[in-house]
């Protein structure tokens, strides 16, 4: 079996799974053994349904936020003592956080632009 899943969200139940002493293949076999008896899920999804005029500007204000992440760090590295490498990647992760979740509210927008055009992948 093959998932995809968000990486901070495996790594945090990487970590919680190991103070647990439980392996991933445990944890999702207890996962579907939970499905299979109860015929549910042991918690509640909800959907969110979002315009592409509301994607357009959750992406926006994510590289709005890009943009100070950006203009902040190249003050820290005018200074005169520079940029801890701490803090050069805690701006690193941010930065890339930005720009995971922005690509993929654009594609979003692009997916829903190619069937409002009929295009077909």
């Amino acid at each position: 079996m093959n998932a995809r899943i968000d990486d901070d969200i495996k790594n945090q139940a990487d970590e919680v799974l190991k103070l647990m002493n439980i392996s991933q293949t445990q944890a999702i076999a207890a996962f579907y053994q939970y499905i299979t008896e109860q015929k549910k899920l042991p918690f509640v999804i909800t959907s969110i349904v979002k315009t592409p005029h509301d994607l357009l500007r959750e992406s926006t204000d994510m590289l709005a936020e890009a943009l100070a992440v950006i203009s902040n760090l190249q003050v820290w590295t005018e200074q005169q003592d520079g940029i801890g490498k701490a803090k050069l990647m805690e701006y690193y992760r941010r930065l890339d956080a930005l720009y995971c979740c922005a690509k993929e509210k654009i594609g979003l927008l692009s997916d829903n632009r190619d069937a409002e055009l009929g295009c077909v992948p």
